[in-house]
C-alpha cells in the first residue's frame, strides 16, 4: 500500500527531501499561494503547526500557481512572504503543479486516495488539506475553504491524540481564540466571532471521511 513516505520533494532551497523523515509524524499537506482570498489561512496553519508540534504534528506548504495564477514569485519572493506577513515556520516547499499532466507525485496519489466534493478528482483551488496519519496513510481530504481550525477540531476527536503532550487546553483556546478569530474576555474565549473578510470564492466547503488513519 502507498504511503506519504514514499514520496520526495524539494523544499524552497532546492534541497531534496525523502518524505519518509515524517514517518511517526501527522502530516498536514497544503497546496498554498500568496495572492489568494484564501491566503490568510498561513495565520491558522502556522498556529496549528506551532500548537499541536508537541503531539506530532507537521505542516507542510507546496506553492501552486495554477489557480489565477496566484503564486507568480520566485522560491525566494515565497518564502519572503511566508515569513514577513504569517511568521511561518513549517516547511514549505519548491512550486509544484497539482493538476494535470505535470501534477506532482504527491499529488497524484493525494487525489486517487480522495476525491473532491464535485465528484472530480481535481484539486479546487488554493489551500487544499490532506491530513496523513503516522502510518503515512490519507485520513481525510478537506477542500480549500475549510478553515484550519477545521481540521483541528478533526484531529482533537481522533482516538489517542489527547493523550500526547501538548500545550494545555486553555493555553490552545487562547492562542486558537486568539487567530481564529474569537473575542476573548478575561483570557477566556467567548462564543463571539470577528470574521476576515475574502474575496467571494465559488468553493464549497466539504470533508471526506477517507479511513482510520490511526495516530
Amino acid at each position: 500500500m502507498t504511503t506519504l513516505h514514499e514520496f520526495s520533494a524539494n523544499t524552497l532551497a532546492g534541497r531534496k527531501t525523502d518524505l519518509s523523515v515524517y514517518k511517526g509524524k501527522v502530516v498536514l499537506v497544503v497546496n498554498t499561494a500568496s495572492r489568494c482570498g484564501l491566503t490568510p489561512q498561513y495565520a491558522g496553519l502556522e498556529t496549528l503547526h506551532r500548537n499541536f508540534s508537541g503531539k506530532g504534528l507537521v505542516v507542510l506548504g507546496f506553492p501552486c500557481n495554477q489557480f489565477g495564477a496566484q503564486e507568480p514569485g520566485s522560491a525566494e519572493q515565497i518564502g519572503e512572504f511566508c515569513e514577513k506577513n504569517y511568521g511561518v515556520t513549517f516547511p514549505m516547499f519548491e512550486k509544484i503543479e497539482v493538476n494535470g499532466a505535470g501534477a506532482h507525485p504527491l499529488y497524484q496519489w493525494l487525489k486517487k486516495e480522495a476525491g473532491g466534493a464535485s465528484g472530480s478528482e481535481d484539486i479546487e483551488w488554493n489551500f487544499a488539506k490532506f491530513p496523513v496519519g503516522r502510518d503515512g496513510r490519507l485520513i481525510r481530504r478537506h477542500e480549500p475553504k475549510a478553515r484550519p481550525e477545521d481540521v483541528a477540531a478533526d484531529l482533537e476527536a481522533l482516538p489517542g491524540w489527547r493523550d500526547v503532550g501538548s500545550p494545555s487546553t486553555l493555553v490552545l483556546a487562547q492562542h486558537r481564540a486568539a487567530v481564529f478569530g474569537l473575542v476573548c474576555r478575561g483570557g477566556i474565549p467567548c462564543r463571539k466571532k470577528r470574521r476576515l473578510r475574502a474575496p467571494a470564492c465559488s468553493v464549497q466547503p466539504a470533508r471526506r471521511l477517507i479511513g482510520s488513519g490511526a495516530l
